[in-house]
């Protein structure tokens, strides 16, 4: 076998990522995505597209590649193989070690205003300011608009299950908005289980059954925010929240707004407002959701 990496260079490797060989899924620009049953990884030249399913090879021309092979010391691309430097593995897991309410506040505050400013139009945004409804005029629009308003109210009412139902799926794109915003809502309540010691697993856990649907792409995202596997933009993002000021927040809120369409916007739309309005509740919260839980058992 040729060496790959005298030709390539590995520059992450997700800590997500099994063992196995994948079959192409599909392809992009500068993406392409492999699965092996229900499970997805993603082949990829953007240096700063780090994730917890993502395989980054610098410079790499993958147009032929239609199947990759991972053991649990190298990869094999065509007839090649790149060994796998454990320094290379990405860690996706998140360090919350200790809380400044009034450094969180602020943050969250300044989140929302770049937020506002960099997402596109007809991103989720509406949630946050009502005159972006205004950008929403066709039929398909409007019924988003309309889901996804009945869905939140729902879920901020402490009603989270049912919120959740009404608004999985809603949208189009790779990742339909409503899963987006899920995705941001599943992150939210990892942060805040570890923030505010509350339990909120078996919750993550069944909005998560609940969300899944026949797209693999939306199902890993959802999977890796209920796990609290976090990107490397997003996981950024948060931290500046609790730890850094306004040029960090506006930094790194704007780089999460590069994720699709409007992916980024909608995924830390939900975040936002899960941080924002969750957190005021807390152990209220934990109590409803046990009561949420309790329903589902019968």
């Amino acid at each position: 076998m040729i060496k790959e990496e005298l030709l390539y260079e590995l520059i992450s490797f997700g800590d997500r990522i099994s063992t196995g060989t994948f079959k192409l899924h599909s392809r992009f620009t500068r993406n392409i995505n492999f699965v092996n049953e229900e499970k997805l990884i993603c082949l990829t030249n953007k240096e700063d597209n780090v994730s917890p399913i993502n395989i980054v090879i610098k410079a790499l021309n993958y147009r032929d590649i239609n199947s990759i092979k991972i053991d649990n010391n190298s990869i094999t691309i065509r007839n090649s193989c790149i060994k796998l430097n454990k320094n290379k593995i990405y860690n996706s897991l998140i360090e919350l070690n200790s809380l400044n309410e009034d450094v969180f506040e602020t943050n969250l505050k300044i989140f929302q205003k770049c937020l506002l400013r960099y997402s596109p139009c007809k991103s989720l945004t509406f949630l946050l300011d009502k005159e972006r409804e205004n950008n929403f005029h066709q039929g398909f629009e409007k019924e988003l608009l309309k889901k996804m308003k009945l869905g939140v109210r729902y879920i901020l009412e402490n009603n989270l299950l049912e919120g959740v139902k009404k608004i999985k799926g809603a949208g189009s794109g790779l990742t339909p908005s409503g899963d987006d915003f899920i995705a941001g809502l599943l992150f939210g309540l990892y942060i805040l289980e570890k923030i505010y010691s509350l339990n909120l697993k078996e919750i993550r856990e069944e909005i998560y059954n609940i969300s899944k649907s026949n797209n693999i792409i939306s199902n890993t995202f959802l999977y890796l925010a209920k796990e609290g596997s976090f990107f490397k933009k997003l996981k950024e993002l948060v931290l500046s929240l609790f730890y850094s000021g306004e040029k960090e927040v506006f930094m790194n809120t704007k780089k999460i707004m590069n994720m699709g369409a409007t992916s980024g916007s909608d995924l830390a739309t939900g975040l936002l407002i899960t941080l924002r309005e969750l957190k005021k509740i807390s152990y209220e919260f934990q109590r409803e959701v046990e009561i949420n839980l309790k329903v589902i058992s019968k």
